[in-house]
């Protein structure tokens, strides 16, 4: 009787540890959305930081900011330019936007690990007061050839 009680208490010491597990694997997983404005319609061209821009079937917004490893070029973000599920609204979605230095400490805080812990939305503000976001990618641009040589 009393050996039956402990395996009982054991199998359900065992459901509470696989539910906590399940838990925080799942709460661990999940990616923060963070959501940022493209106005570069108010800004001065000599002024802009980012620049938007499309390249055969992609798009991509460039931050005017090495701060990323290897420290070497721009921040860049990426996304695939699909007709379909373009929507442009009239008006500015509501989200709580990131201002440029929020963004930018989190590129620096994550590094080549951006798009592992962050879902990035970028809004652009388009003429007439109307607004398209995409969900965008950051890129990863690596070396071609390394910076240094070995003498022997």
């Amino acid at each position: 009787m009393i050996a039956n009680k402990k395996n009982v208490m054991k199998r359900k010491i065992k459901l509470i540890l696989l539910c906590f597990m399940l838990f925080a694997t799942y709460t661990y997983g999940q990616k923060k959305q963070v959501f940022f404005i493209a106005d570069t319609l108010s800004s001065n061209i000599n002024n802009r930081f980012i620049e938007i821009g499309k390249e055969g079937q992609m798009g991509y917004y460039v931050l005017y900011c090495k701060c990323i490893i290897p420290y070497d070029n721009y921040v860049t973000f990426k996304y695939k330019i699909n007709k379909s599920t373009v929507q442009i609204v009239n008006r500015k979605p509501e989200s709580k936007y990131s201002s440029v230095k929020e963004l930018l400490d989190l590129l620096t805080k994550s590094q080549n690990n951006f798009d592992n812990q962050y879902e990035l939305f970028i809004t652009e503000k388009l003429p007439n007061d109307k607004y398209k976001t995409n969900q965008v990618e950051l890129v990863r641009v690596g070396r071609l050839d390394p910076d240094y040589i070995i003498l022997k």
